[in-house]
């Protein structure tokens, strides 16, 4: 979905860090229907770390603990990034890779953003109004906070 969503907003050939090419399958044919030409770089490798120092957007769909060991690796890079940050994972909001990323000059958004945005579009979807996205962010804040 995310390679879907980028090649919606004009980038038709996003650069894909994996973690390991051979269980990438299902998203290079994913990616060949949509007409889309990510170029894979290995995620552990410099030219990876390269490219998320120069990227302008990141989405992140690995899990927090995959997160993690990329912060320790970016710390530990000593690069800069300038970039936003799309960070999947909403448990925890707050997570080793966005601390990271903030750290290291980049803006960080929770998955808790994308996932109000997802809920506020399946009402969308569902009853063909307008979600009441401003309240829904005001309740979830009060879960999140009294959590």
């Amino acid at each position: 979905s995310a390679v879907a969503a980028l090649a919606a907003m004009g980038a038709p050939a996003p650069h894909v860090l994996l973690r390991d090419k051979a269980r990438a399958g299902a998203l290079i044919r994913a990616a060949s229907r949509m007409g889309v030409r990510p170029r894979f770089i290995d995620i552990a490798s410099q030219e990876g770390l390269a490219a998320l120092s120069q990227a302008g957007a990141v989405m992140s769909t690995v899990p927090a603990e995959a997160g993690a060991a990329l912060a320790a690796r970016l710390r530990d890079s000593g690069i800069r990034v300038h970039g936003v940050l799309l960070d999947a994972v909403y448990v925890p909001v707050s997570t080793p890779l966005g601390v990271a990323w903030g750290d290291l000059g980049g803006v960080s958004v929770s998955g808790v953003r994308m996932l109000l945005h997802q809920a506020g579009e399946q009402v969308r979807l569902m009853t063909g109004q307008i979600a009441p996205v401003e309240a829904m962010d005001r309740a979830l804040t009060m879960v999140l906070t009294n959590s």
